[in-house]
């Protein structure tokens, strides 16, 4: 366990240390798909007041089916383009973008199914791993609470204090079990992302090497969840606070001006957190092929000289 702990930190750290070198190349890739996106977000809210109930509700059901690909398609790029930063060489942004629209279409078919399963998968783990510690968390603070006196003011503050630690426990493990189970996804797609492998080859693969060292990839998957998520909460406050409340506070909360800006500062925010998921998750597909072929190929030889023997 201390082991493949320490492997995953410093799979992160590397992550991280890849990031840092190519930033400039990966938030302009993030923003190739922000951007755009945001700009068709708001030609809809705009038309959206303009339409017939009927009409309202088509757009939405649109916007939701083409939500799923346009999500894979931005992971697939980031991945295509964490592959070349992994290998030492320049990251193409042209040849990034560039992916064919079947091969997104079934991406994004394996990815649903891929996802609903791991959610169910997390759902089971959540009910039987976090809900018995709410459970004695609750039954430990009524227990205390109800034996406070006159001056149980010691007991007042302990049972609080129990509380607060099982609920920050319970959504830091909920964090993680969630988040490893949507890191997950973006792991199982890099065979279609980082290589040009038919559609029945690449789902072989995909589970072949989720479920090689599984207990590995889902401490990884849940560490950067952990570790996106507290990114996520530090630049939220950051950029969600710092830049868009001094602007509403001069501005007036009705100036469009002061809304626009406000909403730039969150995708500033989005384009900069994204981006290192794609890359935890291509730097561990890579090392277990690698270790996995690795294996094979010793085992090949091993049957090899047990023949000539």
């Amino acid at each position: 366990m201390r082991r493949t702990l320490q492997f995953a930190l410093e799979l992160l750290d590397e992550g991280l240390a890849i990031y840092r070198r190519n930033f400039g190349a990966f938030v302009l890739l993030s923003a190739s798909w922000f951007v755009p996106i945001a700009i068709l977000t708001g030609l809809a809210v705009v038309a959206f007041s303009w339409l017939e109930d009927f009409q309202k509700v088509l757009l939405v059901l649109g916007g939701l089916l083409l939500l799923l690909p346009l999500l894979i398609y931005l992971l697939a790029i980031l991945s295509r383009a964490a592959e070349d930063a992994i290998e030492g060489r320049t990251i193409q942004i042209r040849a990034a973008l560039v992916i064919h629209p079947l091969r997104v279409v079934s991406m994004t078919f394996f990815a649903g199914i891929y996802a609903i399963v791991m959610q169910i998968l997390s759902g089971i783990v959540s009910l039987f791993c976090i809900c018995p510690a709410y459970l004695l968390g609750s039954v430990l603070m009524v227990g205390m609470f109800s034996s406070v006196g006159s001056s149980g003011s010691m007991l007042s503050n302990a049972a609080i204090m129990i509380a607060s630690l099982v609920t920050l426990s319970g959504n830091l493990v909920s964090l993680a079990i969630g988040g490893a189970a949507i890191n997950s996804v973006v792991y199982a797609l890099q065979p279609w992302a980082n290589g040009q492998l038919r559609f029945g080859v690449a789902i072989e693969q995909s589970l072949a090497l989720t479920a090689y060292r599984f207990g590995s990839n889902i401490l990884v998957c849940a560490l950067a969840a952990i570790t996106t998520g507290a990114a996520g909460l530090s630049v939220a406050v950051l950029i969600g606070l710092a830049i868009p409340l001094p602007t509403l506070w001069l501005l007036g909360e009705e100036s469009q001006v002061a809304q626009a800006i406000s909403i730039a500062a969150w995708l500033a925010g989005l384009m900069v957190i994204i981006p290192p998921l794609p890359i935890w998750m291509a730097l561990l597909y890579r090392h277990n092929v690698t270790t996995r072929e690795g294996h094979e190929l010793r085992e090949k030889i091993a049957r090899w000289e047990a023949m000539k023997q």
